[in-house]
């Protein structure tokens, strides 16, 4: 019984030490690994951790977000990791010249 009970308390610790999202360079073959998403959301419940790619200077960062892409987190507090990047580019429409846009970095819930 007690060896059952440590089983589970182990599952459950090591569970808890997971993000939901990881990104990782591919040691044995030195290949960068990156997420691109274009138009698209990207929705994760839990946390992320990101590792930088240092193979090749042109996909540094371990996720693009290009033209109307998101990623937006489900869950209320996130312990994000790691040391990757996040890239993000959007372009804002050129309907009019007195058009503003609003640009912000990701906000949570203190």
């Amino acid at each position: 019984m007690k060896n059952l009970l440590l089983l589970l308390i182990t599952f459950a610790y090591a569970n808890s030490l997971h993000a939901q999202l990881y990104v990782t360079p591919n040691a044995t073959t030195s290949t960068d690994s990156y997420i691109y998403v274009n138009d698209q959301l990207l929705f994760v419940e839990q946390d992320v951790n990101l590792v930088q790619n240092t193979n090749d200077i042109n996909t540094r960062a371990s996720i693009y977000l290009r033209n109307d892409s998101q990623l937006i987190q489900g869950a209320t507090a996130s312990s994000n990791s790691g040391t990757g990047l996040l890239s993000v580019q959007q372009n804002t429409p050129n309907d009019d010249s007195w058009d503003y846009t609003y640009w912000c970095s990701p906000i949570g819930n203190p």
